[in-house]
């Protein structure tokens, strides 16, 4: 578990601005398996948040608080407009990435508006300069889309199994140049295993967004080799494109961080490769 904890202050005129983004921040937390307490200073417009969770978990909230908190202060009816709003609930974001990032400091930052948020914690690092060609670059940026927005529920089983299927083929494409550009997935794979690519056996927590916290400790984790895991990996997906798979399989449910894990090595191996 990580866990940090930040203070920021706020004008009355923000009030249910902020009251939104409290209430929805905690219902989204809990939905992912995260906790979001809130201290409040009496007399004072000013509050600490105490958010707890799984540095994946706590990912994956940064990303929804960018996506809803918004669109969430568009519907407050409070003085600000539409586009006001939008910039306050955003700057609500901005509070919380930065007090994930330097943690609390002396000092009460203010809530304040923005365009943007000026940090990103992605799920996993698929991009990272110098490792890929720019045509991989750009596809495992909508991997890492896929999965953030597969992660919070918003997208089906069937769509994250394709996904993950078609970055992990174009990666080994590249990272294995030698082989022949129609060779076919399980060559592939081979070529990774022969190069020790692949672990044997490896240990992957068990953490599906929205189930509740496993009393024991052992439902936690399973235990899988990287070639079988792939192979599952594709045995699905092809049931699920082309015969009679289930769409809502809940297999990637439960394997999409050990993937996304495997993937990931794979990216790094590349741009030991190309450097």
């Amino acid at each position: 578990m990580a866990g940090f904890d930040f203070d920021f202050s706020y004008s009355v005129e923000q009030k249910l601005y902020v009251d939104a983004c409290i209430e929805a921040a905690k219902r989204r937390a809990h939905s992912i398996r995260c906790r979001w307490r809130v201290n409040r200073f009496p007399g004072l417009q000013r509050l600490r948040c105490i958010v707890d969770g799984q540095t994946r978990s706590l990912d994956l909230l940064g990303r929804v608080l960018e996506h809803d908190l918004p669109i969430i202060c568009e519907g407050v009816r409070g003085g600000l407009t539409p586009v006001q709003a939008r910039r306050l609930g955003l700057g609500f974001t901005e509070l919380f990435l930065v007090g994930r990032h330097t943690g609390k400091e002396d000092g009460c930052p203010v809530l304040r508006p923005v365009d943007e948020t000026s940090l990103y914690f992605p799920v996993f690092d698929f991009v990272e300069p110098g490792k890929g060609s720019p045509l991989l670059q750009a596809r495992l940026r909508i991997t890492e889309d896929v999965v953030t927005d597969f992660g919070l529920g918003r997208y089906e089983p069937s769509v994250m199994l394709e996904e993950f299927h078609t970055a992990l083929e174009q990666t080994l494409r590249e990272l294995f140049p030698e082989l022949p550009e129609n060779a076919r997935w399980p060559r592939l794979i081979e070529a990774a295993e022969a190069a020790g690519y692949l672990l044997a056996q490896s240990r992957s927590h068990h953490s599906k967004p929205g189930d509740e916290e496993e009393t024991n400790a052992e439902n936690k984790l399973h235990f899988h080799s990287d070639k079988l895991l792939l192979s599952e990996l594709t045995k699905r997906r092809n049931k699920a494109k082309h015969r009679d798979g289930d769409p809502l399989d809940p297999w990637i449910s439960e394997h999409w961080q050990c993937v996304g894990g495997v993937l990931e090595i794979m990216v790094n191996r590349l741009g030991r490769t190309l450097q």
